[in-house]
């Protein structure tokens, strides 16, 4: 456990996570989501980092009133089948953002909750803020780390591949003392 939150940390302050900005604000805002002692004030840093990893850097473009819509589907995309997710289907999924974005809605802007129970990754459905923060907490983190693992192997290769110098066409590595 101690050495994935040390690897965890590693990559936050990696220069291809840092130059990633969807990325890193994705992270930031679940790594926000964490210390907040209001489910509420957790849900919109979670579904902020949602739309940082499913629409932005996914490199989607919304009209009013596709932002719901590409969120899910990118949601569902990545997630569909996850064994640590508990195999969710993209019903289940894509219900769930669905109805954690319209809450979002609600709540930035100071509209009236719907009270239509939320869907759960499990199917199941429930009204409890605390359960559905958990459901889209786990989510977040799965679909974070995979990215941050890609990002931090593209930056070590091209790292590598900056102090390599190119050898010209034909050539080959010889090892050292080798004829």
């Amino acid at each position: 456990m101690l050495k994935r939150v040390r690897t965890t940390y590693q990559h936050l302050t990696d220069p291809a996570v840092t130059a990633d900005r969807p990325l890193s604000t994705a992270t930031r805002q679940v790594v926000l989501a964490g210390s907040r002692g209001l489910i509420e004030d957790r849900l919109l840093n979670l579904i902020t980092a949602a739309e940082a990893v499913f629409i932005t850097r996914l490199g989607r473009r919304s009209r009013n009133g596709e932002k719901a819509v590409l969120l899910a589907s990118g949601a569902a995309g990545r997630l569909t089948g996850d064994l640590t997710l508990g195999t969710p289907t993209s019903e289940n999924i894509e219900a769930l953002i669905r109805s954690v974005y319209r809450w979002r809605n609600a709540e930035v802007h100071g509209g009236q909750h719907r009270t239509d129970p939320f869907r759960r990754l499990d199917g199941t459905t429930t009204n409890d803020l605390a359960t559905v923060a958990e459901d889209l907490d786990r989510m977040m983190r799965r679909a974070l780390l995979p990215a941050l693992e890609g990002a931090r192997q593209t930056s070590g290769h091209l790292q590598r591949n900056a102090t390599t110098p190119a050898l010209p066409r034909g050539s080959r590595i010889r090892r050292q003392g080798a004829p």
